[in-house]
């Protein structure tokens, strides 16, 4: 099977099927609003970091490609929805990983470790229950990198429990979206969408934050 052939195997499918899924388009929208947020909380706090800079329009990116997969269903569209997900995770990721870890090896390391992980599940060779396995896959890695960066950066503890505990959630209501479908016809998918803009916000927020204080104990204010 080749790879095109792979990736429209494993299309996830959702209660709101077909082409223009009113109510999962609709709730997309929200990643607008946490982008906008975003972009006006670094510019409030006067954030110069480029790597976080960015993440603002990669969550606008995510909106974008969210609107466009649940508007109109095909290999490209969903492509335009998981691309921008896995810029955020890596770029977010990346970060953290650069004020725990010294060694640049170390971080690519980890990052080509957890990327190993997910590609059987995107291509298809392992079971990702309808894609939810692979956010599965970067939530718990991603629990590992923030309970090492509480360590180094206790401030941002309680932001970085909210996270945990509202990805879990958004998780839940991505897994049983399908479901739920003769019971809830147009499903709980959207429920991972609203839940999901409001974890990108706060994920965000705890990277000021770290930022904040790597600038008050160190004394520059630039970084990667």
């Amino acid at each position: 099977m080749g790879l095109l052939e792979a990736l429209r195997e494993n299309l996830p499918v959702y209660c709101e099927c077909g082409v223009f899924q009113l109510v999962n388009t609709a709730s997309s929208f929200v990643f607008f609003a946490a982008a906008f947020f975003s972009y006006r909380l670094l510019r409030k706090r006067r954030v110069k970091n480029r790597l976080i800079c960015i993440l603002p329009y990669v969550v606008a990116g995510i909106g974008f490609g969210s609107v466009t997969w649940h508007s109109i269903p095909n290999v490209l569209t969903n492509l335009a929805d998981t691309i921008p997900i896995a810029f955020f995770v890596f770029l977010s990721y990346f970060y953290m990983l650069s004020r725990i870890l010294r060694n640049r090896v170390f971080i690519w390391g980890v990052l080509f470790f957890i990327a190993s992980i997910e590609i059987p599940f995107v291509l298809g060779v392992l079971p990702s229950l309808n894609g939810s396995v692979r956010y599965l896959a970067v939530m718990v890695s991603g629990v590992f990198i923030c309970v090492a960066l509480t360590r180094r950066f206790p401030e941002v503890f309680i932001y970085v429990l909210f996270i945990v505990l509202l990805s879990a959630v958004a998780l839940l209501f991505r897994s049983i979206d399908f479901m739920v479908c003769k019971v809830l016809p147009i499903g709980t998918h959207f429920l991972w969408h609203v839940f999901g803009s409001v974890i990108l916000y706060l994920i965000i927020l705890v990277l000021v934050k770290v930022e904040e204080t790597r600038i008050k104990t160190s004394g520059f204010s630039v970084s990667i």
